[in-house]
């Protein structure tokens, strides 16, 4: 049965700051600036110069307990991320990288909202397990594998920026990085995952034994 409520989360600011890559007053400042944009915290560092992309990924995966991979330790099959609507995968920069038995494996940027991954769950008819990526490693690989011409990009930034001043989108945004997550909306932790995946490859391994059996 799945778990809900709440559960507390240690503060995105709070990590970055207890891994010494900003200060508490830089932290401060970004919290103004996000009660009225609506942006995350992280892409406001980023833009105002105090982070990088890494350290981005690096306190994501603290929070929320979930692994890094780039993508040049996979050779992603384009059928793969052809089951998906480009439009979908660029505007949430999530890049489906592999399937393992009934798991799709994606590489996200920052933690979706249930609607997006049940989206993806519906694609592909399979479960999904979320991984973390570096932004620009993910958006490459997306111009790729799931190229958009630059006017679709353009209206995708548009429809992004005008998501972030939606009252609900900023709610959500500062939920986040607040640490506070609804248990119902994410249950991506790095033990879910690994459980998933050994139960894919059982899976695989049943369907390799019973092959033979049949034929004699």
């Amino acid at each position: 049965m799945a778990m809900t409520g709440k559960i507390r989360r240690k503060r995105f600011g709070e990590i970055l700051v207890s891994e010494k890559l900003i200060t508490q007053e830089q932290v401060q400042e970004a919290l103004e600036i996000q009660s009225n944009s609506g942006d995350t915290l992280g892409n406001i560092l980023l833009d105002l110069g105090y982070i990088l992309e890494a350290d981005i990924v690096k306190a994501l995966s603290i929070q929320y307990q979930i692994p890094y991979i780039s993508t040049n330790n996979y050779e992603i099959e384009p059928k793969i991320v052809e089951q998906f609507d480009p439009r979908l995968l660029h505007r949430h920069t999530i890049l489906p990288f592999d399937k393992v038995g009934n798991l799709m494996l994606a590489l996200a940027t920052d933690i979706p909202s249930r609607e997006v991954m049940e989206e993806m769950q519906k694609s592909s008819g399979c479960d999904m397990a979320l991984y973390l990526g570096a932004h620009t490693d993910v958006q490459n690989k997306l111009m790729e594998l799931a190229p958009l011409s630059k006017e679709e990009l353009q209206a995708l930034k548009d429809e992004v920026r005008s998501n972030k001043q939606d009252p609900t989108t900023r709610n959500e945004n500062i939920k986040k990085d607040s640490g506070e997550v609804s248990m119902d909306q994410l249950d991506l932790s790095s033990e879910k995952i690994l459980s998933s995946l050994d139960e894919a490859w059982d899976s695989i391994f049943v369907e390799g034994e019973s092959g033979p059996q049949a034929e004699e």
